[in-house]
């Protein structure tokens, strides 16, 4: 969790969306509700293939799901100090204070 290396974190399934905004997406996708974009991405980017794959051989930690806060709590300050913002979003995770948009991994998301 130092220098370039940000520190992974565990967030439940259920406080991920998948990015409606992803560039990947068509034009018509943009701004789609999460089950319209787990029906594109099941109908068009060959997550059935990703499911058996992943069942097969697991989730590999070296290529993590990135995620952005989708927004930060009213008052909430981000420290600069990258350990003391480690605790600070497992807070948020911990009270479900927000939820995360995947930037990175959607997916892998959609599988999951």
């Amino acid at each position: 969790g130092y220098g370039r290396k940000r520190p992974q974190l565990n967030i439940p399934i259920e406080l991920l969306d998948l990015d409606s905004k992803n560039p990947r997406l068509a034009n018509e996708s943009q701004g789609d509700t999460q089950l319209d974009l787990l029906t594109t991405l099941y109908g068009n980017f060959d997550i059935e293939e990703l499911a058996y794959s992943m069942a097969e051989n697991g989730y590999f930690d070296e290529e993590p799901i990135v995620v952005v806060p989708a927004k930060f709590p009213q008052g909430f300050k981000l420290s600069p100090d990258i350990e003391v913002q480690q605790k600070q979003i497992q807070n948020l995770i911990d009270t479900k204070s927000t939820r995360f948009v995947v930037v990175e991994g959607n997916r892998r998301t959609a599988t999951l």
